[in-house]
């Protein structure tokens, strides 16, 4: 499921919209130009998405440092939010510590 929801993101041929906002990749690819790594941990071969199986790049897409330092991206909102949903998703499957 985490792979499929990066995928989604990252296909340049599907638009995302959430409500007024624009879910985008180029939000991620801007990001990693304008803000250091160590603010976000996120480097470009997170973002190929040839590799549909890296794990560990939805892990790091997702992550709180990377929604914070989106701040700084304008027109970004969509992409935050799509990020804090999917990242809020795979919580509720993969976190075994939340209260049920």
């Amino acid at each position: 499921m985490r792979t499929k929801l990066r995928t989604r993101l990252l296909n340049d041929r599907v638009e995302i919209i959430i409500g007024k906002y624009i879910v985008s990749s180029n939000h991620l690819f801007e990001l990693i130009d304008v803000v250091s790594k160590d603010k976000h941990l996120l480097t470009k071969s997170h973002l190929k998405s040839d590799d549909k199986m890296n794990f560990d790049a939805v892990e790091k897409m997702v992550s709180e440092k990377v929604q914070v330092s989106l701040s700084c991206v304008p027109n970004s909102e969509g992409t935050t939010a799509y990020l804090k949903i999917t990242q809020l998703i795979l919580d509720a499957f993969l976190k075994k510590d939340l209260d049920t």
